[in-house]
C-alpha cells in the first residue's frame, strides 16, 4: 500500500471511531463541567442525557439503573508510544433522579 493511502485510512479510521462513539460528548468535558451539570437528587434521566447524549451502556444493580459513558481517544500514530486520553462518567439513578456519579478522565498526548 502506498503512503498516501495508509494515511487516508488512517485517519478515516480515526474519524469513523471518533464520529461512532455514543459518548462523544465526553471529548472536552471537565470535572468542573460534570459538577455543574449534574446534581445529585436532583438532575433527571432526561437532563443527563440532553448534555451527555446516549450512554454507551446501561445496567441495573440492586434496584437502581446505571448509566455508563466511556470515550477513549487514540491517535493511531501514537500508538508506539502508548499516547491516549480516555473519560469514563458513570451515573446512577434513584427512580428517575441521579442519586451518584463518577467521572475519571486521564492519559497523554
Amino acid at each position: 500500500m502506498r503512503p498516501i493511502h495508509v494515511a487516508l485510512f488512517l485517519g478515516a479510521f480515526t474519524l469513523s471511531g471518533c464520529l461512532a462513539s455514543p459518548a462523544y460528548q465526553l471529548k472536552d468535558v471537565t470535572y468542573a463541567d460534570v459538577q455543574k451539570s449534574l446534581v445529585k437528587g436532583r438532575t433527571t434521566k432526561s437532563q443527563v442525557q440532553d448534555r451527555f447524549g446516549k450512554p454507551t451502556a446501561v445496567n441495573t444493580y440492586n434496584g437502581q439503573e446505571i448509566w455508563t459513558y466511556n470515550l477513549t481517544q487514540i491517535d493511531p500514530l501514537s500508538v508506539l508510544i502508548k499516547a491516549g486520553k480516555y473519560r469514563n462518567l458513570t451515573v446512577t439513578f434513584k427512580g428517575n433522579i441521579v442519586s451518584t456519579y463518577d467521572y475519571q478522565s486521564g492519559g497523554q498526548s
